[in-house]
């Protein structure tokens, strides 16, 4: 931007009192100098700047540098963003010890975007710990921390030129009030108003406004939008400063939460019933069978790509390519391709601590927004096997949550993958473990049942800040989940975090290990309320099965989460729940017949069981008006002690259902032998 210009039209940035901004490098202490030493005597902090050459050319709430860097040759740069890229690449290179970036973003995905997007393509880490706070408490803790920000710039009804140059402390009670009244941001996340910091605990010497004008910019009647231009700014030392390492304590103290702290005071209210104690599975020898073919089935706009498996023999890193060249066919074959359309893929290893050469040749299949992702170790007769899911067609629509920032929000993504994706009313979340999102640590405490329950509760806070994020209700929109936890010890425990909060039915499974050793993963399907709510205008003469003398024949209502249970006749037990156009029926299955010692079950043993389990799972589609030709797909969880055919015999019985993947685990709860999770979409 040229330097005379205050305001420049820009989605990225906030130009208004950019001329201030060199004063920064004498305000800031300096964290390198000594800490007994007089930090007015420190040098001041190198400044990069640059001027912002591009425009707002790519306004998508998607970015893709491609294209973007240069115009018709001459070095120019066609997107303002290039412009961030191309001064912290200055900075990088003067200073390679810069590691990461700190963005205030609270609420804007443009911004943060952006600059993940940049700091990804040089290596550095973004800091977001501002990102998804509670505004009112933000700028309660600005103002109670001690800084001095004033606003330079008005655009909302309720704020005008009286407001300008005062501080947040000042405006804080009007700010409360308009919030109250007219929802606005108190932050100024909806670009209400802009800021300038005169002073914070992090200066050494602050700014004092000698001369400022008033300029309107727009002469609306309702928000005018009127700026400062800061005329004449003095810089003035300050006095009795407190030694850096103490000053980083006390606002370490003051500022930043004990996420861990705060889920054990949570999980301290939820008592849990005495952990059933359940008979350890040996693992025995993989079966020899190997399903390498995908089977593949599209209902509506969605396209199931399921039981995806390498050969037996194939090295990792060839098993990997197999699998994601497989998917990567299926989709071409129909127009689509792995980086903009797949919407959720679930990778099974046989050996988690391989995982992460996995994840090198897997991300190479994505690009900007990746799918979601669950990631398990099975007891796998291969190195790797992939289901996925995708929308159907080229120009369906497809959203993304893909936040890459370290907050205290939410885990991270740490890995190709993002943390939701949304298609054809359905949600799919990546699969959330227990991170401590601000350090990225698993949470280890004293005993085996505190840890699970710090995990489980942190990674189920994970899980509902993410559907916050993206307007989903976890009580309301949710259909149903997975519980994958790492021994069937975790079965009653699971069920009961997850009951304490949510209304989705859940199954929990157990499986050799998790991702970072964790103790529970989350996996869970929801379907969006904005898609709901334009099917309850186009159904609204539909009665709620809920309210009727008659459940049996009553039809569904989209606004409800109608949940049907039937129990089998071998001890199997059948759940379906719909919401919209997401149905999902889970269905567990036990053998009543101990297998002869030394032997596994036969033929004969499973496949009555399986049979009856399929019937019951019609009937129970059935009375949330779907049926087969609705399904998606069939995840079919399995012990590993199942007789060495049971994938054959269980194909065979389920093949006109749909198509078909396999889990084998160490344990699925209520003591079953197997289970089945449905996945449907009625359209």
């Amino acid at each position: 931007m040229v330097a005379s210009t205050d305001e420049l039209d820009s989605h990225m940035y906030q130009t208004v009192g950019h001329d201030v901004i060199p004063l920064y490098a004498k305000c800031f202490r300096n964290p390198a100098a000594p800490n007994n030493a007089d930090p007015l005597a420190a040098p001041d902090l190198p400044l990069f700047r640059r001027a912002i050459a591009g425009a707002s050319a790519n306004i998508a709430m998607t970015y893709d540098h491609a294209g973007a860097a240069t115009g018709d040759g001459d070095g120019h740069v066609v997107d303002e963003v290039e412009d961030l890229y191309l001064l912290l690449k200055d900075v990088v290179t003067a200073m390679p010890e810069v590691k990461g970036v700190s963005v205030g973003a609270i609420l804007s995905s443009y911004q943060r975007v952006r600059v993940e997007n940049v700091c990804q393509r040089l290596g550095l880490q973004v800091f977001g710990y501002l990102w998804q706070g509670d505004q009112v408490e933000l700028l309660a803790s600005m103002v109670n921390a001690g800084m001095n920000s004033i606003l330079i710039k008005v655009a909302a009804m309720g704020l005008d030129r009286r407001h300008l140059g005062k501080s947040l402390m000042q405006l804080q009670p009007h700010l409360l009030k308009m919030h109250a009244q007219f929802d606005l941001h108190p932050c100024g996340e909806g670009g209400e108003y802009e800021t300038i910091t005169l002073d914070c605990p992090v200066f050494r010497r602050r700014l004092v406004v000698k001369t400022a004008e008033t300029i309107m910019h727009s002469d609306d009647e309702i928000a005018p939008v009127l700026y400062q231009r800061l005329v004449d700014v003095d810089v003035e030392d300050k006095t009795e400063l407190v030694p850096y390492e103490q000053l980083r304590a006390d606002l370490r103290a003051q500022l930043v939460p004990d996420t861990v702290a705060q889920i054990v005071e949570d999980a301290t209210g939820v008592t849990l019933d005495a952990v059933a104690t359940s008979t350890a599975v040996v693992v025995r020898a993989e079966k020899k069978e190997v399903v390498t073919q995908p089977q593949v089935k599209s209902v509506g706009s969605l396209l199931a790509v399921t039981g995806i498996r390498a050969p037996a023999d194939a090295t990792l890193e060839n098993a990997t390519r197999y699998v994601m060249d497989q998917l990567a066919q299926v989709l071409q074959s129909r127009g689509l391709d792995t980086k903009r359309h797949l919407v959720m893929v679930t990778v099974l290893v046989k050996n988690m601590a391989d995982f992460a050469r996995v994840n090198v040749i897997y991300g190479q299949y994505f690009g900007v927004n990746p799918a979601a992702r669950a990631c398990i170790q099975a007891v796998l007769p291969c190195q790797v096997q992939v289901d996925a899911l995708a929308v159907a067609h080229p120009a369906a629509p497809r959203d993304n949550l893909h936040v890459q920032s370290i907050s205290y929000w939410a885990a991270a993504n740490i890995g190709p993958y993002s943390q939701s994706c949304t298609a054809a009313s359905h949600v799919l979340v990546a699969g959330q473990i227990g991170l401590v999102p601000e350090t990225m640590a698993m949470p280890s405490l004293k005993t085996p049942s505190a840890t699970f329950q710090a995990q489980a509760h942190l990674s189920l806070r994970h899980l509902t800040r993410i559907y916050d994020a993206i307007r989903v209700s976890p009580t309301r929109d949710v259909v149903a989940c997975v519980a994958y936890v790492s021994s069937p010890t975790w079965f009653t425990a699971a069920r009961q975090v997850w009951t304490s909060a949510m209304d989705a039915p859940v199954l929990a499974v157990a499986v050799p290990r998790l991702p970072r050793d964790a103790l529970v993963e989350w996996v869970a399907v929801a379907h969006h309320p904005e898609w709901r709510n334009q099917y309850n205008a186009a159904h609204a003469r539909l009665q709620n099965p809920l309210d009727s003398d008659d459940e049996e024949d009553a039809p569904i209502v989209a606004a409800r989460n109608v949940k049907v249970r039937a129990v089998t006749t071998r001890d199997g037990e059948v759940t379906a729940s719909r919401n919209g156009t997401l149905v999902t029926v889970i269905a567990r299955g036990k053998v009543s017949a101990p297998a002869p010692v030394g032997s596994e079950w036969t033929e004969a043993d499973v496949r009555p069981v399986l049979t009856d389990l399929v019937d019951d799972v019609g009937v129970a589609l059935a009375k949330v008006q779907a049926d087969q030709k609705h399904v998606l797909n069939v995840r079919v969880f399995y012990v590993a002690e199942m007789t060495t055919g049971f994938e054959t015999v269980a194909q065979q019985v389920l093949v006109s259902m749909g198509p078909v993947s396999f889990v084998p685990c160490t344990g699925i709860e209520g003591g079953a032998h197997f289970a089945l999770f449905v996945h449907a979409y009625v359209e």
